[in-house]
């Protein structure tokens, strides 16, 4: 994945930066670089893990978490900053596939996964303490996750009121523009010609809200159930599309083709959302993500979908 990090770094670390400004203190002396603490991670491992880690590996696809709570990120998928008001360094390896002496070059102190897998677990917590990271957990939960494994618990306090009170006046004026109870779906082929609904991950984070969009009842059993997404088949899509229909469009070939295969279906044109011009073709390698990066670009591009034209 390569996702667009400069616009963000500035946006958020100036978030952080303000809320740093408001009394968030960061415990970086010295005499507290080598203590440690005990956390219970996702997974139920309790692992002692640095007061103040120093190089942090990160393996998921929800790091733009990391960036809100005033991270400086360095890897080369993203790209490399220094923070002059810390001798910190923080890596972030965005990668579901791990690389050996990529990451014994790293040298971690602390190493998060994005994932349940015990064996890729124990693998990791050889090189370095290791803690799981439920990533379709809530957006609030992670960030007070992340805040308190990595004493950043007053930024992600910040971030989140500030997001949300942005949130809530992005929904407000959309208001004219969506309809009271209008319902949404996110649909997505992947893993070749596999269809799936979005739920607790994915786009679908960014779109349903209190003054926003629902979901239909089949989406909330996944959203109620915790899935990030459940796979579907085209004959279930009457059920699960909402009023409007988020159609994400996959960089995969193959997925690409199955998408365009169910667009000229005849099931896809009796949809109510399809027949009144109510869908939203997106790029799935930009937009199907939930971490707060995404959310934050979610913030201009809503407006710019939904708000009807000026006539």
């Amino acid at each position: 994945m390569t996702p667009l990090l400069w616009d963000t770094r500035m946006s958020n670390t100036s978030v952080a930066v303000t809320a740093r400004s408001r009394g968030c203190r960061q415990s970086n002396t010295p005499d507290h670089m080598d203590v440690s603490k005990r956390v219970k991670d996702w997974t139920g491992h309790e692992v002692d893990i640095p007061l103040v880690p120093r190089r942090i590996l990160y393996y998921g696809e929800t790091f733009g978490d990391l960036l809100a709570i005033g991270m400086q990120p360095m890897g080369k998928h993203t790209f490399k900053a220094h923070n002059p008001k810390s001798d910190r360094q923080y890596v972030f390896e965005i990668s579901h596939q791990k690389n050996s002496i990529k990451t014994l070059e790293w040298k971690p102190d602390l190493i998060i996964l994005a994932h349940a897998d015990e064996k890729e677990y124990r693998w990791f917590s050889r090189i370095a303490p290791t803690v799981t990271f439920n990533s379709f957990a809530p957006l609030a939960h992670r960030l007070h996750t992340l805040g308190d494994w990595l004493g950043r618990t007053c930024e992600a306090e910040q971030w989140l009121a500030w997001y949300r009170a942005k949130s809530e006046e992005m929904w407000r004026e959309l208001q004219r523009a969506i309809k009271p109870g209008e319902t949404a779906t996110v649909l997505v082929f992947d893993h070749g010609s596999r269809l799936f609904v979005m739920g607790m991950s994915g786009l679908s984070t960014g779109l349903y809200h209190t003054h926003g969009f629902q979901p239909t009842e089949p989406v909330r059993t996944v959203l109620s159930d915790g899935m990030g997404y459940k796979e579907i088949s085209a004959e279930d899509l009457p059920a699960y599309a909402g009023d409007r229909i988020f159609m994400l469009l996959p960089g995969n070939p193959i997925s690409k083709q199955a998408a365009e295969n169910l667009m000229e279906s005849s099931i896809w044109h009796n949809l109510p959302a399809v027949q009144n011009g109510l869908v939203h073709m997106l790029e799935a390698d930009c937009w199907n993500y939930g971490d707060a990066h995404t959310l934050v670009k979610l913030l201009n591009l809503l407006p710019e979908l939904l708000s009807p034209p000026i006539s």
